[in-house]
């Protein structure tokens, strides 16, 4: 797959721990929330490494 440069985000992401698990925290406008959430699937269904979607 080929990796298209696209520059730095505009959103802060924020890192948590809890229960032991790592978790990034983004808040996204709901239209860019949902196309990454497609991208994450896609990528986890091709049996590429993703990151998951734990809420919404």
């Amino acid at each position: 797959m080929p990796v298209r440069e696209r520059g730095i985000s505009c959103h802060v992401v924020g890192l948590v721990t809890l229960e032991g698990a790592l978790h990034a925290l983004k808040e996204l406008p709901d239209p860019q929330a949902e196309r990454e959430a497609r991208l994450l699937r896609q990528l986890a269904a091709d049996g590429e490494p993703a990151m998951g979607r734990s809420a919404s």
